[in-house]
């Protein structure tokens, strides 16, 4: 394990250099998807601001972030007071739920029928506009140019697909499966992503992290380094969400390292767990010891379970609930349903 001997301030001797660049509004939704999910409750600004710095992230920017997350409807927010108060939005409350799931079961190895969903289409010039923005929407559901006007996916998306030409009136376009017939010498569909690029991306995951695990096994992290670990990491980890379509194993070259990056990713979600919340409950507890009793996490696992995550966790308010957990205007923002 290569450690640096020059660290940035507050951050514990022989770890490796934290990068920076993060994206704070990121890192928030991340906190509170992780430690806060499916709670009604509202979070002190004040706790969330000291969690950030943990991250590196300064107090403008932590306070500007959070303002901005609630403009755009991501945060909902109470005051009380000269107090600030958050929480994730109802809506992305329960996004988070799923996204949290797609997070946890991305690279899971599943069977490949062989079958390419392609999508074809023409439009004239004149709807340059319209064709770019088909293009997009294509791009955000995993799909990549083979030809001019020619888009494919390893995954079953005929009825996405379709959505889109429908509801942008492409008339001139279409949707099938087919398998591919290789042919010597000729790229395959699989050319279409930049294969190479995506690996670097997955090899600078691992030299970034690959020393968790020799850290969890040797008792040698903090709290609070736990909880920056394991939040910069699934901040890492979950934009191979949009970089990777999902391509089967079947299609990409040898020693593919998605699996590793896999394995190392949710062994060290899992290992940092406990020691990452008691971080989140020391410093929302120094605020509000009833609030620091709701704080949990999850392993990988429970977030596979998706909706019955929420049900079967005791800390976690299922959202059919939540209507019953209103704003006291004369008390703290604690748990109306506290049982």
């Amino acid at each position: 394990m290569q450690l640096s001997t020059d660290e940035p301030a507050g951050q514990s001797p022989g770890f490796p250099r934290w990068q920076s660049g993060r994206n704070p509004q990121h890192l928030i939704v991340t906190i509170l998807g992780d430690f806060w999910l499916a709670r009604p409750e509202f979070l002190p600004s004040s706790a969330l601001i000291r969690l950030l710095e943990d991250l590196d992230v300064s107090v403008p920017s932590a306070r500007a972030s959070l303002r901005r997350l609630t403009r755009r409807g991501v945060t909902t927010s109470r005051k009380q007071g000269r107090r600030t108060y958050y929480r994730l939005a109802d809506p992305v409350a329960r996004d988070a739920v799923d996204v949290g799931s797609a997070i946890m079961a991305f690279g899971a190895e599943r069977p490949w029928s062989g079958q390419w969903t392609l999508c074809m289409f023409s439009l004239p010039e004149s709807r340059r506009e319209t064709r770019n923005r088909v293009r997009m929407r294509l791009k955000m559901l995993g799909f990549a140019p083979v030809y001019d006007g020619v888009w494919a996916s390893p995954l079953e998306q005929i009825e996405s697909a379709a959505s889109v030409l429908e509801e942008l009136e492409v008339d001139d376009g279409s949707v099938f499966t087919s398998v591919e017939h290789q042919t010597a010498g000729r790229a395959g569909i699989s050319s279409a992503w930049k294969l190479d690029e995506l690996r670097e991306n997955y090899d600078h995951f691992l030299r970034e992290w690959s020393w968790v695990p020799e850290v969890l096994e040797g008792g040698l992290i903090s709290p609070k380094d736990a909880f920056r670990v394991r939040t910069l990491m699934t901040d890492s980890y979950r934009r191979f969400l949009k970089l990777d379509p999902g391509l089967p194993n079947e299609v990409l070259p040898g020693a593919w390292p998605r699996a590793r990056v896999r394995e190392l990713f949710r062994s060290s979600y899992d290992g940092l767990a406990a020691l990452a919340a008691l971080r989140v409950r020391q410093v929302v507890g120094e605020l509000s010891m009833e609030l620091a009793g709701f704080v949990h996490t999850h392993t990988t696992a429970n977030f596979e379970e998706s909706d019955q995550c929420v049900r079967t966790c005791r800390n976690c308010v299922h959202f059919d609930e939540w209507a019953n957990a209103g704003w006291d205007e004369e008390e703290p923002p604690v748990a109306a349903l506290n049982e």
